[in-house]
This record gives C-alpha cells, sequence and structure tokens, in this order.
C-alpha cells in the first residue's frame, strides 16, 4: 500500500503542546498511536546523547501518556515506539498505547501495508513524479553511511543490501530547488536520503551523501497510511523555512 503518488498530501495542524513541563515538545494522540514532534540534530532511540526518549523519560515523566508508555512498555521496550528518525531528520515519532498495536503494526510493517509520508526540498526542478528502485546496505568502512548496491560500489557493503523503492512527487519549485512528497513503505536507514542523491536531486542541507552550506537537512517526515487507522495521520508543518 504505497499510495497513488498523484495525490499530494497537504497537512493539517493539529499538534498540542506537551505541557506538563516547560518545552517547546508537540504531540498527537489517536485511539491507536501517539506521537511526538522530533525537530532536526536530535536522536530518535537511546545510545546517544541527546535523544528523545531520554527527554520524554526525564522531562515529562508525569504527563499521561509517558505514564501510561512506561507502565505499557517501560523504557527498555523504548516507550512502544513504532517510528523512528534518524539524527538529521525532522517530524514525527510514533508509539503504539497498546501491545497489541504495536503487534499488527508489525504484521502489516512486514506487508508492506504501512506508508512513510515525507516532504523534503531537493536541488533542482523535478517536473514529473518518479519512481527510484535501488537497493540499499549498510557501508562497511563508515557506518554514519548507507550506499546504494551496484556492481562498482559492492565491495563497500557490509552483509546484505536489502530493496528500496522511494516514490517522489514534485509539489512546488522555487529558486532552481523542488518541494516534493516521498513515499516509502520498506524503511530502510537513510533510504529517501541516499535514493535522492542517486538521481542528483540531492536534499537541501544534505551534508553526508553531498557537500551543502545550509544549516539544516530539510527533510521532515509528515503523516503515514496505514489500513488500521482508515485515514491519514498527519503530524507535522513540512513547509520549507
Amino acid at each position: 500500500m504505497c499510495g497513488n503518488t498523484s495525490q499530494i498530501y497537504i497537512p493539517n495542524y493539529q499538534l498540542k503542546p506537551l505541557t506538563t513541563d516547560a518545552s517547546s515538545l508537540s504531540h498527537i494522540d489517536h485511539p491507536l498511536i501517539w506521537g511526538i514532534y522530533k525537530p532536526h540534530q536530535i536522536s530518535s532511540t537511546q545510545g546517544q546523547r541527546d535523544n528523545i526518549i531520554d527527554k520524554l523519560v526525564c522531562e515529562y515523566r508525569q504527563h499521561p501518556l509517558i505514564m501510561a508508555a512506561l507502565e505499557e512498555f517501560g523504557i527498555e521496550e523504548e516507550l512502544g515506539m513504532l517510528t523512528r528518525l534518524d539524527h538529521d531528520t525532522a517530524g514525527m515519532i510514533r508509539f503504539a498505547h497498546t501491545r497489541s498495536t504495536k503487534q499488527q503494526w508489525l504484521l502489516d510493517q512486514q506487508k508492506q501495508h504501512i506508508t512513510k509520508i515525507y516532504h523534503c526540498t531537493i536541488h533542482w526542478y523535478l517536473h514529473n513524479k518518479i519512481t527510484i528502485d535501488a537497493h540499499i546496505g549498510h557501508h562497511k568502512y563508515d557506518e554514519r553511511r548507507m550506499v546504494i548496491d551496484t556492481p562498482s560500489t559492492a565491495h563497500k557493503i557490509r552483509g546484505v543490501s536489502r530493496p528500496c523503492t522511494t516514490y517522489l512527487t514534485p509539489i512546488s519549485h522555487q529558486h532552481n530547488t523542488t518541494l516534493t512528497q516521498a513515499l516509502i513503505h520498506q524503511w530502510m536507514r537513510h533510504q529517501i536520503r541516499i535514493h535522492c542523491a542517486s538521481t542528483w536531486h540531492y536534499i537541501i542541507g544534505e551534508s553526508l551523501y553531498h557537500k551543502s552550506n545550509a544549516s539544516y537537512l530539510h527533510l521532515r517526515s509528515c503523516g503515514l497510511q496505514w489500513s488500521a487507522l482508515w485515514h491519514h495521520i498527519m503530524v507535522a508543518d513540512i513547509s520549507p523555512h
């Protein structure tokens, strides 16, 4: 269920502040899932010095959502986290309210019945929607990077690469850039970033697969399609700054 790439997904704006403590985090709440908006330059998971899980537990422990997540999943299971974003990407991180929801999510993820929706601003004009099919693997010599699997790069891949597909649809053009919708349902690390780079449509602010002077990566998770929800869940303002 990758969705129809001819239909551009435009955000609604229903973010609410997480108000137990004085911070700028915002959230959404749904009967099955809830989400926290993750800014740029903060990690999704534990292990990094600055990460969203520690921030939630330390600063918002008394908030009803966090209290329920700690009781249902605990810190060891990352509060029931369903989706992750890399350090440079902003957008909503989603969590399950219950174990049964998380189990259903994992099953539907394996069946590719869940589509993640992103908006990104890329270099150059993209005039028509395109589909990028390319295997991606972990870089053998640089743990920060991923690699497109080609005959000339196969020696750089650690382990086995995985098939991935990214659907890009242009939304608008400005100053030799294109605001673009990206749909994925395989969810490989850096998938959109490296797929865009492989077509020379680098994302503005890309510092890992291209040299950029922009202050941040113009890539945000802005929604998802999941049949269990019966509708889109929109979670973030993705307008370029």
